[in-house]
C-alpha cells in the first residue's frame, strides 16, 4: 500500500490577490507617514545671542556706555568719601554753621549720587533694548529664509533655562544656522567702541 504524499493546502486567488493589496496599500501608508513627518528642530538661543555678529556689536556698545556711567558713579563715590572723611577728622574745628554746612552738602552728594545711579540703571535698559530690537528682528528674519531654504516645518528657540528635554542631536540647528548667516562659532572681535568723554561733575545729564 503507498503512502499518500501529504498534498498541498491550496490558496485561493482572491486571498492572494487580498493579500497583495493589503501589502501595496500598507507600504504606501508607511511612505506617506514619512513624507509627511514634521522636519522639526530647534537653535539654542543663548549661543546664537553669544555669537551672532549684531549681538555681539550691539553688547559691545552697551557695555562702553556702562563703562562710562560707571566711571562716573565710581568718581561720585569717591566724592562722598572724601567729604565723609573731611567731616570726620575737622568737625570738632569747626563752628556749628561750617558743621551744618558741611553736612548738608554730604546729604546733597548723597542725593545726587542716587539720582545719577537710579538714572543709570533705567537708561542702560533703555539702551539695550534700542540695540537689541533691530537686532531680534533681523535674527527673527534670517530664521525664517533659514527654515524655508532648509525645508523646516517647525523650528523653536531655547533659553538658559531650557525648554526642550530630549531632542536628538541633528535636531540643534544652531551651528547649522550660524553658518547659513555667515558666522563663525566664536565671539566676533569688537573693533569700535563708543568714547563717550566723562564730565568734571558727573550729573544724570551726562547719561
Amino acid at each position: 500500500m503507498k503512502k499518500s504524499s501529504p498534498s498541498s493546502i491550496a490558496v485561493p486567488r482572491w486571498v492572494l490577490a487580498g493579500l497583495a493589496c493589503l501589502l501595496i496599500v500598507t507600504a504606501t501608508a508607511t511612505l506617506f507617514s514619512i513624507l509627511q513627518t514634521p522636519r522639526v528642530g530647534y537653535i539654542d538661543s543663548s549661543v546664537l545671542l553669544e555669537h551672532y555678529t549684531g549681538a555681539v556689536e550691539a553688547r559691545a556698545q552697551l557695555e562702553a556706555r556702562l563703562e562710562t556711567w560707571q566711571t562716573n558713579i565710581q568718581t561720585l563715590e569717591a566724592e562722598l568719601a572724601q567729604m565723609n572723611q573731611d567731616i570726620m577728622e575737622h568737625h570738632e574745628s569747626w563752628n556749628q554753621a561750617m558743621r551744618q554746612e558741611k553736612r548738608a552738602a554730604f546729604e546733597e552728594k548723597q542725593r545726587e549720587y542716587g539720582r545719577y545711579s537710579r538714572a543709570v540703571g533705567e537708561k542702560a535698559a533703555q539702551l539695550e533694548q534700542e540695540l537689541m530690537t533691530p537686532v531680534l528682528a533681523e535674527l527673527n528674519a534670517r530664521i525664517q529664509d533659514f527654515g524655508e531654504d532648509t525645508n523646516r516645518d517647525l523650528i523653536f528657540g531655547t533659553t538658559a533655562a531650557g525648554n526642550i528635554l530630549f531632542a536628538e542631536a541633528d535636531s540643534d540647528l544652531t551651528e547649522d544656522f550660524l553658518a547659513y548667516v555667515g558666522q563663525e562659532v566664536k565671539a566676533a572681535a569688537m573693533t569700535e567702541t563708543l568714547a563717550t568723554p566723562l564730565r568734571d561733575v558727573p550729573t544724570t545729564e551726562s547719561l
